[in-house]
């Protein structure tokens, strides 16, 4: 199948972080097996590991994604959560909205990520982990709220851990 990649923007495939270019079109092998999926560079993709049922869903644990790219240098995404049984539950307060940005160079990457809580819900501390994707440099420093933290990094691909509390904004620092 040939696929045009548009051209504001460089593509990744979701599987394997390939990189597409912008503005190009590539013959793309399907199956019934594999469909591809696509990111656009600098896209923030928060994900939950598989689960069976609806039952089972949780935002207690959750990886972020950002797909890095010097191409977009700004990004900004949300996250709305309830407990899954309140009816009219944003009417009602009973909710928690995850605003996350992201500003990029070849420099430096700020991710903020502030939590937002309706009047009668009750938040809990979330445990993220932040997955940043097309990392070509070993960052000098990663700091989160000032504070330095650990980190890996693994074939391009970034990952470090941060815990969300009820309305704290978090802001993300990685120095290269």
């Amino acid at each position: 199948v040939l696929v045009y990649f548009p051209v504001k923007n460089n593509w990744y495939d979701f599987y394997t972080d390939k990189k597409y270019l912008a503005g190009t079109t590539i013959a793309v092998a399907t199956s019934a097996n594999y469909i591809p999926t696509f990111v656009r560079g600098g896209s923030l993709i928060p994900l939950i590991k598989t689960i069976q049922n609806t039952v089972k869903y949780t935002l207690e644990t959750f990886d972020l994604h950002y797909y890095f790219d010097p191409k977009t240098t700004t990004t900004n995404a949300q996250l709305y959560n309830d407990d899954g049984a309140t009816a009219a539950a944003f009417e009602k307060g009973a909710y928690e909205i995850f605003d996350f940005d992201a500003m990029a160079t070849n420099k430096f990457i700020n991710l903020k990520i502030n939590t937002t809580v309706g009047k009668i819900y009750q938040s809990t501390t979330k445990k993220v982990t932040i997955i940043v994707h097309n990392i070509v440099l070993k960052p000098k420093k990663i700091t989160i709220n000032g504070q330095k933290t650990d980190f890996v990094l693994n074939k391009n691909i970034l990952t470090f851990q941060v815990n969300l509390n009820n309305s704290i904004t978090k802001e993300l620092k990685i120095l290269f």
